[in-house]
């Protein structure tokens, strides 16, 4: 069986979808097979998000391919957010669902920049009890 070999722009799109998928293995197969007509194996994903078969792949060309990500998404963005202008189109597309496509590009977006996707807190649920000596507590 022979080796399959894969251009560094190959390998740089990989990665940066990669990172816009949080790490997500499956999805990101997925969506470079959509995206590039492409069946890379899982397994070959794993490696170079390991850095195996990677090391000739300029960072630069990394950022490049997530810069040419950000404006595709930046455009479908555009579209999406227009058809929900537009109450004719809304209503044919359904106005939920063009919702629900922004946000999750505005989510992809965020990642991809670096940017925050969450806000989160947490508190200790400690409770004090207070024994006044009568018999009583707060």
């Amino acid at each position: 069986m022979t080796r399959r070999t894969y251009s560094d722009e190959v390998k740089a799109a990989t990665l940066a979808t990669l990172e816009m998928n949080e790490g997500n293995v499956k999805r990101t197969v997925r969506d470079v097979a959509d995206l590039y007509a492409m069946n890379i194996p899982e397994s070959t994903v794993r490696a170079w998000n390991r850095g195996r078969g990677v090391r000739a792949v300029p960072g630069a060309l990394v950022r490049l391919k997530k810069t040419d990500i950000i404006a595709g998404l930046e455009k479908v963005l555009g579209i999406v957010l227009e058809a929900a202008s537009d109450e004719r189109k809304a209503q044919a597309t359904g106005f939920k669902d063009l919702m629900t496509s922004a946000g999750i590009i505005v989510d992809k977006l965020l990642l991809l920049r670096g940017e925050a996707t969450e806000i989160s807190e947490s508190r200790t649920g400690k409770t004090i009890r207070i024994d006044w000596g009568d018999g009583t507590t707060d």
